[in-house]
């Protein structure tokens, strides 16, 4: 029994060691997978493309991962790249312990771990600013915004439903202006905001007048107070509105000269009527069009993707028609020593009827006589335009699995001055070309399709100045100022608001199910970046470079994060 029991020793030795160096074996094969794993993983963070950095990445992440290896050495490493995969092979030895006894020295451990982006269906808005202030960053936007379009093409595959969409922004978004648009727009003038800045306003006084029934109902004249004041509103005149359209004639000096069937209910003023259509000014002036921006929708309809319905006339949209300005003439005869930003055509004040001429030619904003049949100067070529089409950018992209046609869109993005910057319009309009409502329809249903908006701006919300004391701003896609539709008329006021509808926007996108990235480039406002951060969907989302070269970073780190590696092997 001794002797049996001797010559047993050795093969029960044996088979413990082989079970213990078995258990070593699983847990450093264990160890290792999880290294290669993550390596994989990471091997493209930052938006890394170069393949020998890549693979160097890879290397650098497996071997700072490597943990509770048991003696094992690493025998060899080897990174390849297919597509967009990443593979990760590693050999290493395990030295054995009481196993020796059997005469195996070592035990060879093998993993392998690839990586590649999962076929994912994804609809992309680009949102980016074209304002005046970028001026001389478009080059650096551009690289960046392409380099992302690259990464995301590239992260895909062939079983992959990809469309991206190229939403530039100033002041207003420009939808385009094809048949398929006009359906959207109130061609009758309806919208409670459609010439909200022209309708009832006065142009002319008839000098020495007096009704004897306690003024002329706005001859305190236009705001000329504190920036962003208001014009004070007067009742329409039936008669002057159709004289303005061209049925009638309204020269009479008071009421009782003119003829049935129009009166005055004063007689000492002249103004625009009530209703007033912008696309009946275009079709005025004989060699202008709308191009096909648009002013922000009435009551919460600018911070939703309603569908656009005759049935509610304040879900249509309203063409964007930045009025004429004063004449040098003009502006000189009142004392004033500044350039119009924007004029265009001719005042005209020969078409004021003479009993309604006054010394004060600011009111010659107002009239809308001189669009009737004037050819404009007009310059719609970026940066520095001219006409109603003013600071009207180029047109939308609406979802597209073109990737040149958007590669080209952001190519041919320039800067443009004038107007100010509207975070909270490009927001809408990055929502609805990814809505599956009207008025863009190319997305999919919700759920049915991953949703992503990525929003840049390098500014806070703003309306630029102008000298011109009758207007105190520029024209927006909520009009002048002065017109009513910002609750607040002031500078402070107009950023208030914008910053609400922003918000609004974002959280109702979101709620929608829409993924936003928000990119601050510059921004220094503190307000302005915690908003933006807010609007994000994550904290990690939320990009706020200082330079040009942390602007394409941004992109790249985008790009990389929609198509994050997967483990496929």
């Amino acid at each position: 029994m001794s002797i049996l029991f001797a010559l047993l020793l050795v093969p029960l030795f044996g088979a413990i060691g082989v079970a213990v160096d078995f258990g070593r074996g699983i847990a450093v094969r264990a160890a290792l997978q999880s290294a290669v794993d993550n390596a994989v993983l990471a091997s493209r963070s930052g938006g890394e493309k170069n393949e020998d950095a890549i693979k160097a990445r890879t290397e650098a992440f497996f071997q700072k991962n490597l943990r509770n290896l048991h003696g094992a050495t690493i025998e060899d490493i080897k990174v390849s790249l297919d597509s967009n995969n990443v593979e990760l092979k590693v050999k290493a030895q395990l030295p054995a312990s009481f196993s020796a006894v059997l005469g195996k020295e070592f035990f060879e451990i093998n993993v392998k771990s690839k990586a590649g982006a999962a076929a994912e269906d994804v609809e992309i808005a680009l949102v980016l600013d074209n304002t005046g202030s970028m001026r001389d960053y478009m080059d650096d936007l551009k690289k960046g915004a392409n380099d992302l379009v690259e990464a995301v093409y590239k992260g895909s595959n062939s079983k992959s439903k990809l469309k991206m969409a190229v939403v530039p922004y100033v002041g207003a978004v420009n939808i385009g202006n094809g048949r398929t648009q006009m359906a959207w727009m109130d061609v009758n003038g309806d919208s409670a905001w459609h010439g909200r800045y022209l309708e009832d306003y006065w142009f002319g006084y008839q000098s020495g007048c007096n009704t004897g029934s306690g003024g002329g109902g706005g001859g305190s004249g236009p705001g000329t107070g504190t920036t962003g004041s208001l014009m004070e509103r007067v009742p329409a005149f039936a008669s002057i509105g159709r004289w303005i359209l061209g049925i009638g004639t309204a020269n009479a000096a008071s009421a009782a000269d003119v003829p049935s069937p129009f009166h005055f209910i004063d007689p000492c003023w002249i103004a625009n009527p009530n209703k007033v259509n912008m696309f009946d000014l275009l079709a005025r002036i004989p060699n202008a069009s709308w191009k096909g921006c648009v002013m922000a929708r009435a009551g919460d309809h600018d911070v939703l993707d309603t569908p656009p319905s005759a049935a509610d006339v304040n879900t249509l949209f309203v063409p964007w028609f930045w009025p004429d300005q004063p004449d040098a003439a003009e502006i000189a005869a009142d004392g004033w020593n500044f350039v119009s930003a924007n004029d265009y055509l001719p005042d005209r004040p020969d078409l004021v009827p003479s009993a309604f001429d006054d010394p004060w030619n600011g009111w010659l904003h107002w009239s809308i006589l001189k669009y009737n049949n004037s050819n404009a100067v007009i310059d719609e070529v970026g940066p520095d335009t001219t006409g109603p089409n003013k600071s009207c950018p180029d047109p939308i992209l609406p979802l597209t699995d073109v990737k040149s046609d958007v590669l080209q869109a952001i190519d041919r993005m320039v800067h443009w001055n004038g107007s100010g910057t509207n975070v909270a319009e490009g927001l809408a309009w990055g929502w609805r070309v990814l809505s599956p409502e009207p008025p863009f329809t190319e997305g999919a249903q919700y759920g049915k399709i991953r949703k992503v908006l990525v929003l840049m701006t390098d500014g806070v919300n703003n309306i630029d100045p102008t000298p011109d004391g009758a207007i105190h701003s520029d024209y927006s896609a909520y009009g002048y100022l002065f017109s009513g539709i910002v609750p607040n008329p002031t500078f402070d006021g107009f950023k208030q608001h914008a910053d609400n509808r922003m918000e609004q926007v974002c959280n109702n996108a979101k709620d929608a199910g829409i993924t936003i990235y928000t990119v601050a480039f510059g921004i220094v406002d503190g307000p302005t970046l915690a908003k933006l951060e807010a609007c994000a969907s994550k904290p990690p989302y939320a990009y706020a470079p200082g330079t040009e070269t942390e602007l394409i970073e941004a992109f790249n780190a985008i790009g990389a994060s929609l198509t994050e590696l997967r483990l496929t092997e």
